[in-house]
């Protein structure tokens, strides 16, 4: 059974926001579905893109995932570049997004980052490579 889902924003939900839009409402209405936006992004900037694309907590989604946030909790070397942009070793970042999806014991990881990909071979969830 599918109970948890994880989906990116950047490449995915923003490439076809009222597809999405849509389909996270009539999923998060199911009664035993629980919907993860797992992105890059610190939370706060996640949760502010979001916003403005219309997507809300309580009516779209339930929780928000970071890389950026995970990885710092890890200590892991991560910096900025001139464009604000986090950045950390491929590896570390790479294998983030099946780390959050262990932990939170996600089934399914929608994705457009065929990177991500390997590091779920490894763990129960399922990745879904999002081509649009």
């Amino acid at each position: 059974m599918i109970d948890k889902i994880g989906i990116d924003l950047h490449g995915v939900i923003d490439s076809d926001v009222g597809m999405f839009k849509e389909l996270l409402e009539t999923l998060y209405m199911s009664t035993f579905i629980t919907i993860h936006i797992i992105s890059g992004p610190p939370v706060k900037d996640v949760q502010d893109e979001l916003d403005k694309l219309g997507l809300k907590i309580g009516k779209h989604y339930h929780y928000i995932a970071s890389v950026v946030d995970y990885l710092k909790t890890k200590d892991t070397r991560m910096w900025l570049d001139h464009k604000d942009t986090w950045w950390a070793d491929d590896k570390d970042w790479w294998g983030a997004k099946a780390a959050i999806c262990e932990k939170l014991d996600i089934d399914i990881m929608i994705d457009d980052q065929e990177g991500y990909k390997k590091s779920f071979e490894e763990i129960k969830t399922h990745f879904l490579l999002y081509t649009g």
